[in-house]
């Protein structure tokens, strides 16, 4: 009985430990939507928002260009140059 109390305050421990970590942790992360979808037309680099049309500049590869996506925090990802 004396070694299950332990073995549950070691538990309990732990994870008070692991809820202060995550409330105090500074590299938490932030919660976005996407706004467009860019997905390659040609192998010429650029590609072609679904929504809105718009064309963007994107990395290529050996298969051909990359796609990319917008974020409301006006980040753009697949698209580095």
């Amino acid at each position: 009985m004396k070694r299950k109390a332990v073995i549950l305050i070691g538990l309990i421990a732990v994870l008070i430990i692991l809820f202060v970590v995550y409330l105090t942790s500074p590299g938490r992360l932030e919660k976005v939507e996407i706004v467009e979808k860019y997905y390659p037309h040609f192998s010429d680099g650029k590609a072609v928002g679904f929504k809105t049309n718009e064309v963007i500049d994107v990395t290529e590869t050996e298969e051909g260009s990359n796609c990319a996506m917008k974020f409301n925090n006006g980040e753009n990802v697949g698209n580095r140059l």
